[in-house]
C-alpha cells in the first residue's frame, strides 16, 4: 500500500520480487491507461504541441488533469523498473513525460520577463507521442530521450525522463501563522498551548514551552462544548 504511493527505492526494496512485478504491471497498466485518454483529449483539441499555451476552446482542466495521472504511473512504472533491475528495457521503448497546458498570460509574462518556454517542452516537442510510443506505432528509446534532453539543456536522469526522480527529503517542519489560525478555529485548547509557547503570527518559539504542560490545561482555556444562550425569540442557540 505505501510503494503504490511512495514508490522510492527504500520502499521498493522492502516487497518481495512477487510484490515488485505485480506492482510493475500495475505501474504499466495504468500508464497505458491513461495514454489512451490523453490520446482522446488531444484528438478534441486543436493544441499546439510546440508552446503548450492555451487556445480558446482547449479542455485545459481536462489535459492537465489526465497528464498529472500519465505522469504519476509514469514515475511509478520507472521507479519499479529500477527496483526490479529492469532498465534495459528502457533501450527498446522509453515513452516520454506528457507537459500541461499553460496560461496565455503567464506565458505572456514569462516573455515580457525575458523567459520562454521550460526545457521539458523542447523534449516533448521533439519526441514521439506517449500514446503513440505505447501503441507501438514510433520509436522512441532511452537514447533518444536522452539526446533530446541534452539538447534542451537537461540532465535526462536527474529530471526524471530516463530514470526515477531522485527522492526527495521531508522539509523541517516550521509553524506558520496559517497553521496557527487553523488550529485556533478547529481546537482552542491546542491554539493556547501554541500561543503561549510563541508560535503566533510569526513569532520565536520558546525552548521552554513544554514545561508549561506540566502545570496542567492553562484556566483560560474552553475545554468543553459552549454553552447555549437564550434567544429574544425563545429558541436557544449555539453560541
Amino acid at each position: 500500500m505505501v510503494a503504490q504511493a511512495y514508490a522510492t527505492p527504500e520502499v521498493l526494496a522492502r516487497l518481495t520480487d512477487e510484490q515488485r512485478g505485480e506492482l510493475l504491471g500495475r505501474w504499466s497498466a495504468t500508464m497505458r491507461r491513461t495514454a489512451e485518454l490523453l490520446a482522446e483529449v488531444w484528438r478534441t483539441n486543436d493544441i499546439d504541441r510546440s508552446t503548450l499555451i492555451v487556445r480558446r476552446g482547449n479542455d485545459s482542466s481536462t489535459w492537465n488533469l489526465v497528464c498529472g495521472a500519465y505522469n504519476t504511473a509514469r514515475a511509478g512504472w520507472l521507479a519499479c523498473l529500477a527496483a526490479t533491475g529492469a532498465t534495459d528495457l528502457l533501450d527498446a521503448m522509453c515513452p516520454g513525460k506528457a507537459m500541461v497546458l499553460i496560461a496565455a498570460d503567464l506565458a505572456a509574462w514569462h516573455r515580457s520577463t525575458g523567459g520562454g518556454p521550460h526545457p521539458d517542452i523542447m523534449v516533448w516537442a521533439r519526441l514521439p507521442l506517449p500514446w503513440q510510443v505505447l501503441a507501438g506505432w514510433e520509436s522512441c528509446t532511452r537514447d533518444d530521450v536522452a539526446a533530446a534532453c541534452r539538447d534542451a539543456g537537461l540532465g535526462p536522469e536527474a529530471t526524471g525522463w530516463i530514470a526515477p526522480r531522485p527522492p526527495g527529503r521531508v522539509a523541517t517542519f516550521t509553524p506558520t501563522p496559517e497553521l496557527v489560525h487553523g488550529v485556533a478555529i478547529a481546537d482552542p485548547l491546542w491554539a493556547t498551548l501554541r500561543r503561549n509557547a510563541g508560535v503566533f503570527s510569526g513569532k520565536h518559539i520558546r525552548s521552554d514551552y513544554t514545561a508549561d504542560l506540566a502545570g496542567g490545561i492553562p484556566r483560560d482555556v474552553v475545554t468543553g462544548p459552549l454553552p447555549d444562550a437564550p434567544q429574544p425569540d425563545g429558541r436557544d442557540r449555539d453560541r
